[in-house]
Protein backbone atom coordinates (compact mmCIF):
# COMPACT_ATOMS: atom_id res chain seq x y z
CA UNK A 1 0.00 0.00 0.00
CA UNK A 2 1.32 3.55 -0.88
CA UNK A 3 0.90 5.89 2.18
CA UNK A 4 0.68 9.77 1.35
CA UNK A 5 3.61 10.75 3.38
CA UNK A 6 5.92 8.43 1.95
CA UNK A 7 5.83 10.05 -1.59
CA UNK A 8 9.55 10.30 -3.30
CA UNK A 9 10.96 13.43 -4.11
CA UNK A 10 11.17 14.30 -7.97
CA UNK A 11 13.83 15.59 -9.66
CA UNK A 12 12.57 18.76 -10.80
CA UNK A 13 11.97 19.85 -6.91
CA UNK A 14 15.28 18.80 -5.74
CA UNK A 15 16.76 20.94 -9.20
CA UNK A 16 14.49 23.74 -8.47
CA UNK A 17 15.64 23.99 -4.02
CA UNK A 18 19.25 23.07 -5.50
CA UNK A 19 19.08 26.18 -7.54
CA UNK A 20 17.30 28.46 -4.86
CA UNK A 21 20.23 27.61 -2.72
CA UNK A 22 22.88 28.06 -5.36
CA UNK A 23 21.43 31.75 -5.91
CA UNK A 24 21.62 32.66 -2.30
CA UNK A 25 25.10 31.00 -2.49
CA UNK A 26 26.29 33.07 -5.52
CA UNK A 27 25.21 36.29 -3.97
CA UNK A 28 27.06 35.51 -1.10
CA UNK A 29 29.63 34.93 -2.24
CA UNK A 30 29.15 37.37 -5.01
CA UNK A 31 29.73 34.55 -8.06
CA UNK A 32 26.25 33.99 -9.27
CA UNK A 33 27.05 31.50 -11.93
CA UNK A 34 29.32 29.55 -9.68
CA UNK A 35 26.57 29.42 -7.06
CA UNK A 36 23.70 28.38 -9.39
CA UNK A 37 26.12 25.39 -11.06
CA UNK A 38 27.21 24.06 -7.58
CA UNK A 39 23.07 24.43 -6.25
CA UNK A 40 22.38 22.44 -9.36
CA UNK A 41 25.34 19.90 -9.12
CA UNK A 42 23.94 19.64 -4.99
CA UNK A 43 20.09 19.17 -6.20
CA UNK A 44 21.26 16.55 -8.71
CA UNK A 45 23.35 14.83 -6.02
CA UNK A 46 20.72 14.74 -2.80
CA UNK A 47 17.93 13.27 -5.86
CA UNK A 48 20.59 10.75 -6.51
CA UNK A 49 21.04 9.60 -2.87
CA UNK A 50 17.45 9.90 -1.85
CA UNK A 51 16.40 7.96 -5.11
CA UNK A 52 18.90 5.36 -4.01
CA UNK A 53 18.08 4.69 -0.34
CA UNK A 54 14.40 4.43 -1.38
CA UNK A 55 14.77 1.83 -3.86
CA UNK A 56 16.78 0.07 -1.28
CA UNK A 57 13.81 0.54 1.34
CA UNK A 58 11.13 -1.09 -1.24
CA UNK A 59 13.44 -3.79 -2.03
CA UNK A 60 13.96 -4.90 1.78
CA UNK A 61 10.12 -4.45 2.20
CA UNK A 62 9.67 -7.08 -0.81
CA UNK A 63 11.59 -8.86 1.00
CA UNK A 64 10.47 -9.39 4.28
CA UNK A 65 6.49 -9.38 2.62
Amino acid sequence: MNKKGNKKKSFATCLVWGMLWGIVLGVAIDKLAMGIALGNMFGTMYYLFSANSDKNSNDENKENS
